[in-house]
C-alpha cells in the first residue's frame, strides 16, 4: 500500500521524518524554505537545481477559466540529501541530522491544445 500525504507550508516536517513509518509509506512534501543541509553541503534549492535533469515527463493539465488546456514537458532532477536538525528547538544536540530524497520539476515548455 502506498500513502501520499501533502501537508501544509507552515507543518514543521523534521519531527515527521524523525519518526518511524511503516515499510512502504512514503510522503510526498512540497518545499517552502531552503533547509540548511548536512555540513559542507549547500542549501537545498541550490543542491539540487545543481543537478542535471535525470529525464522528462509530459503531464496534461485541464483547463480552468482563464488558461485553456494543455500539455506540459517537466524536467525531473533529484538525489538523495541529509536535511539539518531545526536549530530554534531546545534540546538540540538530541537531534540527528535527516536523509531523505528531494525532487525538483521544471516545465521546460507548454503545448497548448483543445
Amino acid at each position: 500500500m502506498r500513502w501520499d500525504s501533502k501537508f501544509t507550508p507552515s507543518s514543521h516536517f523534521y519531527d515527521l521524518f524523525a519518526c518511524g513509518r511503516r515499510e512502504g509509506s512514503e510522503f510526498l512534501i512540497r518545499a517552502t524554505q531552503n533547509r540548511c543541509l548536512a555540513i559542507g553541503e549547500k542549501h537545498l534549492w541550490e543542491a539540487v537545481e545543481s543537478l542535471e535533469s535525470q529525464g522528462t515527463m509530459t503531464v496534461e493539465v485541464k483547463r480552468n477559466p482563464t488558461r485553456p488546456a494543455r500539455s506540459a514537458t517537466l524536467s525531473i532532477r533529484y538525489t538523495t540529501v541529509t536535511i539539518q536538525p531545526p536549530q530554534n528547538r531546545p534540546k538540540q544536540e538530541q537531534l540527528a541530522p535527516i536523509s531523505l530524497q528531494a525532487m525538483k520539476r521544471d516545465r521546460r515548455r507548454a503545448t497548448i491544445g483543445g
